[in-house]
């Protein structure tokens, strides 16, 4: 068997890859630690929300149980610097498994993630907001990377703004992780109320 050899251009790529692998992870925890927060559901392994083991397929963000009832969303989490909005999105969509629905939760470095999803779930979710900022791209592509620097530009960061993406076949929603987040604690507890009044 012949013998392998090391490089220094080897090693880079070694230590290039458990670097990415290092920022999906934090990213992941972290969502899995803020929807635990959310519906006080333990997070973790073997509790009923995870964060899925690097390599393995399926949703980033294991529900089972009460949390799946509850968040019903397939989450697709990318730390990266160069956002490939097509190919994540097929991803996202292809994990939905037996959710309603899917969200993309991308993040480059020093930054704040930014939430993506379809005009579906964007129904639900909006729908809950008197008042918020928002602007309409258009184009056959989404140039999301672009599109997110324009939004910042206009609303800020970490503001209650999302804006619209309509390409020739579908309709797109992005908007601030802490903002999807409130909208989507909001949709938990109407599940929950809608549950309680259900029972009395």
């Amino acid at each position: 068997m012949p013998k392998q050899i090391t490089t220094k251009s080897n090693r880079a790529s070694k230590r290039e890859v458990r670097r990415r692998k290092a920022k999906s992870r934090r990213l992941q925890n972290r969502i899995a630690s803020d929807l635990s927060l959310m519906v006080d559901i333990p997070w973790g392994r073997d509790e009923l929300i995870a964060a899925r083991p690097m390599g393995q397929g399926g949703m980033d963000i294991i529900l089972i149980g009460e949390a799946k009832r509850l968040l019903n969303v397939s989450i697709e989490a990318k730390a990266q610097e160069k956002w490939s909005a097509g190919p994540f999105i097929r991803q996202a969509r292809s994990n939905i498994e037996t959710v309603d629905d899917w969200a993309l939760i991308v993040k480059k470095s020093h930054q704040d993630p930014i939430v993506l999803i379809d005009f579906y779930y964007a129904s639900k979710l909006i729908n809950l907001v008197e008042e918020a900022h928002d602007s309409i791209f258009t184009g056959k592509r989404i140039t999301l990377g672009k599109w997110v620097d324009e939004a910042r530009d206009i609303h800020g960061k970490r503001g209650e703004w999302f804006c619209v993406i309509h390409t020739p076949d579908e309709t797109f929603y992005f908007m601030e992780y802490d903002f999807y987040l409130k909208l989507l604690s909001d949709l938990v507890n109407r599940r929950i109320n809608k549950t309680s009044q259900l029972r009395s």
